[in-house]
């Protein structure tokens, strides 16, 4: 997993717990993450959506040797999911995923906002028997708030290898 999205760095984990599938009526809980349904028809889907990102390391970054660590994050808001495309026998499709997020850093357990971010992404699945496949790509946006979270390198920080820099 890289330490944060653009990172050059990243950390390997193996975590042997045991995840569990619910896919309730309105409340679904999967490897895919935890989403609350709202909408659900053929062509659309409207659902509020969580995501999870790990702390960076100390120390474990050179670009961010003697800067405030990256705290866990949890991102939280409305995703909106259009159909394009399903094959006459339902096993394929191709979707257009909308979501939008507010990002909160939790350090001691106190959460800060660090921004939102919009990272709309098409999806297309093909699923064989009990084994579903995909593949997606989408570009990310996100407010100044989140940019400066994860890539601002203030004057007191800046070194000949890491210069000043203000998203």
């Amino acid at each position: 997993i890289p330490h944060y999205r653009g990172s050059r760095h990243s950390e390997s984990y193996i975590i042997p717990i045991p995840y569990f599938i619910f896919r309730g009526e309105r409340f679904r809980l999967s490897d895919e993450g935890a989403r609350q349904l709202l909408v659900d028809t053929d062509r659309l889907r409207l659902e509020v959506s969580v995501a999870a990102g790990l702390p960076a390391p100390a120390g474990a970054n050179p670009e961010r040797d003697g800067m405030p660590r990256l705290e866990p994050t949890l991102e939280v808001g409305p995703a909106l999911d259009i159909n394009f495309w399903r094959s006459d026998d339902r096993r394929d499709s191709l979707w257009l995923r909308l979501p939008v997020r507010a990002t909160i850093s939790i350090d001691d357990w106190s959460p800060r906002y660090e921004g939102l971010n919009l990272p709309p992404y098409f999806q297309f699945k093909v699923r064989r028997g009990t084994f579903e496949h995909g593949i997606s790509a989408g570009p990310i946006f996100a407010d100044r708030h989140y940019h400066e979270y994860f890539y601002d390198v203030p004057a007191q920080f800046a070194t000949l290898s890491r210069p000043e820099y203000h998203p």
